[in-house]
Order: C-alpha cells, then structure tokens, then sequence
C-alpha cells in the first residue's frame, strides 16, 4: 500500500483572508485592469496600501503572497514590483514552489 500525503483543507489555507481588511471590496482596488498605467495605476496602488495599513492580516497576506508566487495585484501592501524584487534578493527564502 502506498503512503499517502494528507493536504491541508483549502478552508485553512485561505482563512486569513475571513479576517483581512480587502474583504467585500472591489478586486480592481487591488489588481489593475488591462492597460491602467503611470499616475492612475499609483492612485490604485495607494488606495490598495490604504486599506492594508490598518488590515489585522497584513503580513500573512504579504507571506502568501511571496510564498506561492503570486505575480499581479496588491498583496499585504507590496505591489508586484517590491514582491518581485524580495524574491530576485531573496528566491529560496518564501518560495515554495521552487526545487533547490
């Protein structure tokens, strides 16, 4: 017989996000639409970083997003450049979905 790997339930993995302060709000706060760019994609950065300042699960939300790659949008206050550029200095220390 062979073993077999249990998974987490889905409902743990995302239940930081029941206590996060985006929750309910529109996604284009968070995540660009097609072709936003210069002066109105920052207006929508800083709006996005507002609601994370004052969010209860701020840095679980940066830590998920960095561990599992997550490349658009808005994530525990970090755009996608500064996530980019944690993992460029840092690659094997939050990803995850990386071999050695």
């Amino acid at each position: 017989m062979e073993a077999r790997t249990r998974l987490r339930p889905m409902a743990e993995v995302w239940d930081w996000q029941r206590h996060a302060a985006c929750r309910g709000l529109d996604s284009e706060v968070f995540y660009a639409p097609p072709g936003v760019r210069g002066e109105a994609r920052r207006r929508r950065d800083q709006l996005a970083r507002a609601v994370c300042d004052g969010c209860p699960v701020r840095a679980v939300c940066a830590d998920f997003a960095l561990r599992h790659g997550e490349r658009h949008g808005v994530w525990g206050g970090m755009s996608e450049q500064e996530r980019c550029a944690l993992l460029d200095a840092a690659p094997r220390l939050h990803r995850t979905d990386r071999t050695a």
